[in-house]
């Protein structure tokens, strides 16, 4: 068998015949006739569901976390809470980015540059002293460890999920 496969290959229509079947292999793959998974890339229907099935999980779990963190932090007096669902639909916003760009990491440079970026923006749009404090920052910089660590998680579980 391998010896006929070797002859139609190195025959003058080897080449057109590879192709072909390339393409067909692609084709099938597209409308979820054929999946093809090795440990780097996943091809067929079955990949972009499980992709977006990943986001919708991790955008999920960061709306929820982040209106969570707000609720359970203590209200001083004059706390705006609109001012805070304010801070919060910026932050998840920022979050968003991080999910749609995929390339979240627990690596401690990547954790820090993201903790800094969310306390400029809690900074930028905080008008009382309150949320200024280093107490405040450090419960911000938690909270996007936290975020950071379970949105590696899920990506994670869901990848592995993906088999069954």
């Amino acid at each position: 068998m391998w010896e006929n496969i070797g002859d139609i290959l190195i025959s003058q229509n080897g080449v057109a015949l590879f192709l072909l079947f390339g393409v067909l292999v692609f084709v099938c793959s597209k409308y979820g006739l054929v999946k093809v998974k090795t440990d780097k890339i996943t091809i067929g229907m079955e990949s972009s569901e499980t992709e977006r099935n990943i986001m919708r999980n991790q955008k999920e779990w960061c709306k929820l976390s982040l209106e969570a963190f707000e609720r359970s932090m203590p209200k001083f007096e004059g706390y705006n809470q609109d001012r805070g669902t304010l801070i919060v639909e910026k932050v998840y916003d920022e979050m968003i980015d991080w999910i749609m760009l995929n390339h979240i990491r627990m690596e401690k440079k990547y954790i820090e540059a993201k903790q800094t970026k969310v306390w400029n923006i809690v900074q930028k749009w905080s008008v009382n002293e309150q949320m200024r404090s280093k107490d405040f920052e450090k419960q911000v910089n938690e909270q996007v460890k936290i975020v950071i660590k379970m949105l590696v998680e899920i990506r994670e579980d869901y990848g592995k999920n993906n088999d069954v």
